[in-house]
């Protein structure tokens, strides 16, 4: 964990949070402050990746290992949410509906934007298509 905090204090973000600490919600502008709050950050940030299945944590040694979903996210730059869902949906015996469903409900989707009207006519077409 002491890794990712090192990391972080050579990044833009550590920048601006020493700059504008309120913009934060930090009360204090002091290496106490900005020290716990990145540990919380990381903390939360391990919690949420381990829960979402993308990484390994051992609290023994502080070591962060990613999993096999992972190293798929990673590559493909899926968000940790997208591979929460494909830890969970993918199974043996799911078909062709379930595997167009996962990636449909991807998060990398949820940006794209909708043509004025083209909500009507995805509307439309929904109903033609048996799935």
């Amino acid at each position: 964990m002491k890794h990712c905090i090192d990391y972080l204090t050579w990044t833009y973000f550590f920048r601006r949070l020493t700059k504008n600490p309120a913009y934060y919600n930090l009360d204090a502008n002091n290496a106490d402050s900005i020290n716990n709050y990145l540990k919380n950050l990381v903390e939360k940030t391990i919690y949420r990746l381990k829960q979402d299945g993308c990484v390994e944590y051992d609290a023994d040694d502080e070591t962060v290992r990613p999993t096999q979903y992972g190293y798929l996210g990673s590559y493909y730059y899926l968000s940790h949410k997208t591979i929460a869902r494909l830890v969970q949906g993918l199974t043996r015996y799911i078909g062709i509906e379930g595997i167009i469903d996962l990636l449909a409900c991807s998060e990398e989707f949820a940006g794209l934007p909708v043509r004025h009207n083209e909500e009507v006519l995805n509307e439309a077409m929904t109903h033609l298509v048996p799935l």
